[in-house]
């Protein structure tokens, strides 16, 4: 075997090992829709890693949540200004519950979700005081190739050297 053969096996073999994670990046629009008072908002936040198509899944910043983000009443609150660590859990598969406590200004004002609702409280200007439900939906998932794919990009690329190696050897 040459050096040549031994790196094109060594590069296929990488690229099977890094298959077989099938971890990806998800990402969610939100929005905050006003049922009592009147401010509404938006909002996002992504995650890292798979979520499981049963049981439960849990992303935390720091561990899987990657960023998290709400835009409410011109303020914005991201994980920059959580007051304890945000949380987005999902069920098999499913968003079921955002939670962040978020303040800006020294507690002017104060952004704080649960299940998918959210309350918001401005205590200087009480009358934009809102509380609301979270709608989510998905904007992109960008998984890795699933295993198998890379299996068959593996095997077709051992065909090549081996096809190649016979050609070679053939005598003149």
């Amino acid at each position: 075997m040459n050096f040549k053969s031994v790196l094109l096996m060594s590069a296929l073999f990488a690229l099977l090992s890094t298959g077989c994670s099938e971890a990806s990046t998800l990402t969610y629009d939100l929005a905050l829709t006003s049922s009592s008072g009147p401010e509404s908002g938006q909002g996002t936040f992504t995650v890292n890693g798979p979520v499981a198509s049963t049981g439960y899944s849990v992303f935390t910043a720091g561990s899987g949540l990657s960023s998290l983000s709400f835009s409410i009443d011109n303020n914005k609150f991201t994980l920059a200004n959580e007051l304890v660590n945000a949380t987005v859990t999902f069920d098999n598969g499913n968003l079921i519950n955002i939670a962040y406590l978020g303040a800006l200004d020294g507690f002017k004002l104060d952004l704080g979700t649960a299940g998918l609702n959210y309350a918001f409280l401005d205590l200087i200007n009480s009358s934009l005081t809102s509380i609301g439900t979270i709608s989510a939906s998905p904007v992109s998932e960008a998984p890795l190739p699933p295993s198998w794919t890379l299996m068959l990009i593996g095997l077709a690329g051992l065909g090549v050297v081996t096809y190649r190696r016979k050609t070679a050897v053939v005598p003149a």
